[in-house]
């Protein structure tokens, strides 16, 4: 009997609160059983180990003779496959515990997934860890609590054994996450502001989006503190997701736009691109003592500011990877550091470009 086995395991600070799980399904992915375990205050990769040797156990349990192992953790599965050493001396005992299962069927193989495509393994982990510390999920204004701390300080799970720098790496890209996320939130905060006519409603939003942006770039300027021979320690596994795939950066760079319409619709800009740059021209001119053209002056130039700031930070991170990568190609295929190139004459608001040669 082949069997399918969705494996996971997750610590919560790494070292932290841990447990590993497994789904057991047909081929077909009808669940035939699932499982958990508490492990106490382990690591990221021990628990993954631990929930590889939970899943085989309960799929020899059921009398399967192949299995097909399903993981999102890269580590692991070259370990397993015999691309990786094992150095750490908490893991040899378990890889060798994992070769034995392994060898108990007639057929074998270990494939690793992103970790959307292992979500069940994956949900049941953190189910079980939620179900061991409820006064840790269940809201409160402490510190800890509001902030969810340990769920933080938990996502950060570096997969290349022994790469200092992969820590880094992590960090500073999730936090561009988050930094995306409230852009997107106060730029759709100034777009609707525009659109119901409110521009002095419209600046605040957006000279917050100006400052964590400036924050961005220095962001660069940390991840510069990593050398080429650091970087290339974990690069190869990282294949093949690629900062490409960042979704809320794609977000950023279509929803900016919008909010040229927007405020051209605010300022009763023409619908002729020449009358437009000529109205446009008219309000750079003549602002001062009108409040209401003050005003969108002022948007104007905040927006001026979000290109390009947006700009600058495709320019220092064209040359961050020139310094790290050199010419190779990235790691999602692209052509790496040309391709990034090709993108820093990319503009939200070329007509606020433009304005400056009519004026």
């Amino acid at each position: 009997m082949r069997v399918v086995v969705h494996v996971d395991g997750g610590a919560r600070g790494n070292p932290g609160p841990a447990a590993a799980a497994a789904v057991v399904s047909t081929p077909d992915g009808d669940v035939l059983d699932e499982a958990a375990q508490l492990l106490g205050r382990t690591t990221n990769n021990v628990a993954e180990y631990r929930g590889l040797l939970l899943g085989l156990a309960r799929a020899k349990a059921l009398g399967a003779t192949e299995v097909e192992v399903v993981n999102d953790s890269e580590l692991i599965a070259r370990q397993i496959n015999g691309e990786y050493r094992v150095k750490h001396p908490d893991m040899k005992p378990l890889h060798a515990q994992a070769m034995e299962a392994l060898a108990g069927f007639e057929r074998w193989s270990i494939r690793t997934v992103p970790r959307a495509q292992n979500a069940a393994a994956d949900a049941l982990v953190n189910r079980t860890l939620d179900g061991a510390e409820p006064s840790q999920r269940t809201g409160g204004t402490d510190y800890a609590t509001y902030l969810l701390i340990d769920d933080l300080l938990g996502l950060q799970r570096p997969i290349t054994e022994g790469a200092h720098d992969e820590l880094l790496f992590i960090i500073v890209h999730q936090s561009y996450e988050l930094w995306f996320k409230l852009i997107l939130h106060e730029l759709g905060a100034a777009r609707r502001a525009l659109e119901a006519g409110r521009a002095h409603a419209a600046a605040p939003p957006l000279r917050r989006v100006v400052a964590i942006e400036k924050l961005l770039i220095q962001h660069l300027d940390v991840l510069e503190t990593m050398s080429p021979d650091g970087f290339l320690e974990f690069r190869d596994p990282l294949a093949p997701a690629s900062g490409f795939q960042s979704v809320q950066f794609r977000r950023i760079e279509s929803e900016s736009p919008q909010l040229y319409s927007a405020f051209r619709a605010a300022a009763d800009l023409p619908e002729d691109r020449g009358d437009r740059l000529r109205a446009l021209a008219d309000l750079y001119r003549d602002h001062l003592d009108d409040p209401r053209r003050a005003l969108l002056h002022q948007v104007a130039e905040l927006l001026t500011d979000h290109d390009e700031l947006v700009a600058l930070w495709r320019h220092h991170h064209t040359l961050m990877a020139a310094r790290e990568i050199g010419s190779r190609h990235g790691t999602g295929g692209s052509r790496g550091v040309e391709y990034l190139r090709g993108t820093q004459d990319k503009r939200f608001y070329p007509e606020l470009w433009e304005v400056r040669a009519a004026l």
